[in-house]
């Protein structure tokens, strides 16, 4: 009868560290999770920019728009995509700190009197959009 009660204690304490380790394993997992968010967040948080100004230009027969970005937020942002009426017209890394301009050239065949939505995104997830009208002739 003994015997059965050492397995009994030696049973339980095995599964008491179990639960224990896989308790640890979640929190862990949780807090870094967490911590990776609430990096994230703050520097959306601090990220701020606005779509200055937007040109249509032809250059060598071609439709070229320049959009002016201006960063007023207090970190460095990085421009990953640009997107005229749904379509992709950049993708990349254009870098711009703090209180600084940056004007981006993008090929699009636009059409004169015409609205075209542009957005900006960041690589942190902010999105600016600004609908503007192409001049007349």
């Amino acid at each position: 009868m003994s015997r059965l009660a050492v397995s009994e204690v030696v049973g339980s304490l095995l599964m008491i560290v179990m639960v224990v380790a896989l308790a640890s394993i979640v929190l862990g997992a949780v807090n870094q999770w967490v911590y990776t968010q609430r990096g994230i967040t703050l520097h959306m948080m601090r990220e701020a920019f606005v779509i200055e100004d937007v040109w249509f230009r032809h250059i060598d027969s071609r439709g070229v728009i320049t959009i002016t970005i201006y960063n007023y937020g207090s970190v460095g942002l990085t421009i990953s995509r640009i997107y005229v009426n749904g379509t992709l017209v950049l993708s990349g890394g254009y870098s711009i700190e703090p209180g600084s301009h940056l004007s981006i050239d993008v090929g699009y065949d636009w059409f004169y009197d015409t609205k075209y939505a542009i957005i900006v995104y960041t690589e942190s997830g902010r999105v600016v959009r600004i609908e503007e009208k192409s001049p007349k002739i």
